[in-house]
């Protein structure tokens, strides 16, 4: 029987070979495969612990998991061929979002700091019904 570090060392060789890939490439269709190899991480690391304490509903959540992995990988392609048919590219770092010239990746910023600002707003009384 092969011993459950195993499993744990290369699920996490497999997510921080993701992680890397998601951070340094600017391509959307690998960022997508990295997520999913960050994906299939997580369900190994499940199916590992399943096996180890033998309970099998670890399994069921492995396949709903996979599942969701599945739609978000169909709707993210989508998405990239529509982007490929109007900006002829896939690297993100050239798409734009529609209401401003601000880069995509800049988007998880404006919308940490769009949240900060709205949850101050609500706090201090500023923000109207």
């Amino acid at each position: 029987m092969i011993p459950i570090e195993f499993f744990l060392l290369l699920s996490a060789i497999l997510f921080a070979i993701g992680l890397v890939g998601l951070l340094i490439k600017s391509n959307g269709i690998v960022i997508l495969m990295c997520i999913e190899l960050m994906l299939n991480a997580a369900n190994m690391n499940f199916i590992a612990f399943a096996s180890g304490i033998g309970e099998p509903l670890a399994e069921v959540f492995v396949i709903m998991s996979i599942s969701v992995a599945a739609a978000e990988v169909g709707v993210g392609i989508a998405v990239l061929l529509h982007a490929y048919k109007v900006r002829k590219t896939t690297s993100v770092d050239d798409m734009t979002i529609r209401w401003g010239e601000v880069g995509i990746r800049d988007h998880i910023g404006l919308c940490l700091a769009y949240t900060v600002d709205t949850a101050a707003r609500v706090r201090s009384g500023r923000i109207l019904r």
